[in-house]
């Protein structure tokens, strides 16, 4: 039958749908290069039919080379390493596999690239038409997640090897992590302490409460004591610290466990003996002194009792016990708030928040120097252990003073000053060795010695140095040596070994003295002598000469008269 004629609206219409289709196709095609992640177009066959920009750049492959080829047959592949690929993709068809990942590559800049191959299915009428694959690069989450597993084995490795009970909680106080020690002070294996929580260790009710009551109201346990046990007769005093901890996103507890039964026990046996108790209160070779807080009505600390000091407390503040007895610390030191340490505060904290303290600090008050330990026995109270470090001070500062010059003499001095540790190693370089050698201290420091010295000597440079940390000799040297530029220096070398206190050798320290320009002079002085001796021969030799010619002619003289 005779084709139907076109009328000019149809054709107009046509063309009209033709041209937005292109337009759609160049809009697709745009939006598909643009798209940071690459993709590629399977058919069923495993035939390449499209890829767009980012996946070429990805994978380090030329469009050319893949549109219209068998994907197993292709270069892609076999870039990709990707084994049994025939069965992965028949996988991939069913909808049975949808993720690659990581693949290992390497970029064409020759860097290692891992990639996430994620696959789709293109259906039609729901029928499979193909599939399509989005390739990124997943480097940065690769090295990312291998940092992250390196840092949980080295968490895990400090763990374990930590030798006290360390236990991980979470908010529920349920066990995530428990390591060796904790096992076995609690006489529990794993399989039990994997539904263990960390309440069901207490074995007074009391102490429970109180311990939890603090735990969420602090998010912390400090030095706090009783008796723990997974049962009964396997209890123990034990000395608990707890802290809240962030990790993956989520809140923990840190829980550390010390057994304390044999110290408890000691204690006790202590507290039995009143008199042993006095004896060593008394004799104690520091200030001890037991105090109570005093708080003003909003439980803030605005005072201090003193319940009781022994004698060398007395020494240390120059005040009696009389003195101190019940009184006030703003009676019995008046002057205590002017004070440039704010000691109300800092035993404040300890008393009432059980914060152990351990600092230095100078009275101007006393006008001496302490070092002081701060605790609390019990809540309210406070006890401080004090020594006088006065003396201390007063000597840190002349050593300090001594360092100072030492160290202005080591930079002023026209010696070269070099340290070197036993491996031959520089470890100190002064100026004046900057200025003999030519080589800055950074560029000197960490070097070994055979940076200034000549491969023709190195061998018996060596041979001198072990020698030195023998202790056998080797102190004083005159040796040849190489500067940056390559010139050639004589110098003096002092050496002396670094010997620590059980006298074995750490190092040695070498004093050096330019003596180029001496040796030089010497050297001249030595050949204008060795001139001056021979023209002293030529000259001796010449008198001789002429001695012997003045004879020979008085011989003829005489001969020549008695002839005559």
């Amino acid at each position: 039958m005779p084709q139907k004629k076109q009328t000019k609206k149809q054709i107009e219409n046509k063309n009209s749908a033709i041209k937005a289709c292109e337009e759609s196709n160049l809009e697709y095609k745009e939006i598909f290069d643009q798209i940071k992640d690459g993709l590629v177009f399977l058919n069923l066959r495993g035939k390449i039919k499209k890829t767009n920009k980012a996946f070429c750049k990805l994978v380090g492959v030329k469009e050319k080379d893949l549109i219209n080829k068998n994907v197993f047959l292709s270069p892609l592949v076999k870039k990709l390493k990707i084994e049994n690929p025939r069965s992965i993709f028949k996988k991939i068809i069913k909808g049975k596999k949808k993720v690659l990942s990581p693949i290992e590559i390497k970029s064409p800049a020759k860097k290692k690239v891992y990639l996430e191959i994620r696959t789709s299915l293109v259906k039609r009428s729901k029928k499979v038409q193909g599939v399509v694959a989005i390739i990124r690069n997943v480097s940065q989450r690769i090295e990312a997640q291998k940092k992250i597993q390196d840092n949980r084995e080295k968490y895990y490795n400090l763990f374990e090897k930590i030798p006290f009970a360390i236990g991980l909680f979470n908010k529920n106080l349920k066990v995530r992590e428990l390591n060796e020690a904790f096992l076995k002070l609690f006489k529990i294996d794993k399989g039990k302490a994997e539904n263990l929580k960390f309440n069901e260790l207490f074995l007074d009710k009391k102490e429970k409460t109180r311990a939890l009551a603090e735990l969420k109201k602090l998010k912390a346990l400090n030095n706090f004591q009783t008796k723990l046990g997974v049962e009964e007769a396997k209890h123990f005093w034990a000395n608990i610290n707890a802290t809240e901890i962030e990790m993956e996103g989520q809140a923990f507890y840190l829980i550390s466990i010390i057994d304390f039964s044999r110290r408890k026990k000691a204690l006790e046996v202590l507290q039995k003996s009143e008199q042993r108790y006095r004896s060593l209160f008394v004799n104690m070779i520091q200030g001890f002194a037991l105090h109570k807080i005093i708080t003003d009505k909003k439980g803030r600390p605005r005072d201090y009792v003193f319940i009781e000091v022994n004698d060398y407390y007395e020494r240390l503040t120059g005040l009696k016990k009389e003195d101190f007895g019940g009184r006030l610390v703003t009676e019995v030191m008046p002057d205590i708030k002017k004070d440039s340490i704010d000691w109300i505060k800092i035993y404040g904290e300890a008393a009432l928040k059980n914060k152990s303290k351990r600092f230095e600090a100078y009275s101007k008050n006393l006008k001496k120097w302490f070092r002081i330990s701060a605790y609390s026995p019990s809540p309210g109270y406070f006890v401080t252990l004090v020594d006088d470090i006065t003396e201390q001070k007063e000597a840190q500062k002349l050593i300090n003073k001594a360092k100072q010059r030492l160290e202005l003499h080591v930079k002023n001095t026209p010696l070269g000053v070099i340290e070197w540790d036993k491996d031959f190693k520089i470890t100190r370089w002064n100026p004046a060795a900057e200025k003999i050698f030519g080589y800055t201290k950074k560029e000197a420091v960490g070097k070994t010695g055979l940076l200034i010295i000549r491969k023709k000597d190195k061998k018996e440079l060596l041979k001198l140095w072990k020698t030195i940390l023998a202790k056998k000799g080797g102190e004083r040297a005159v040796n040849e040596n190489i500067t940056k530029e390559g010139e050639v220096k004589t110098c003096d070398w002092y050496n002396t070994p670094l010997i620590n206190q059980k006298n074995k050798v750490m190092g040695v320290a070498s004093l050096v003295l330019d003596i180029t320009e001496r040796v030089k002079m010497q050297q001249q002085l030595k050949s204008n002598l060795e001139e001056l001796e021979a023209m002293n021969k030529l000259m001796v030799g010449r008198e001789l000469k002429m001695v012997e010619l003045k004879d020979r002619i008085n011989q003829l003289e005489f001969i020549l008269k008695n002839q005559t």
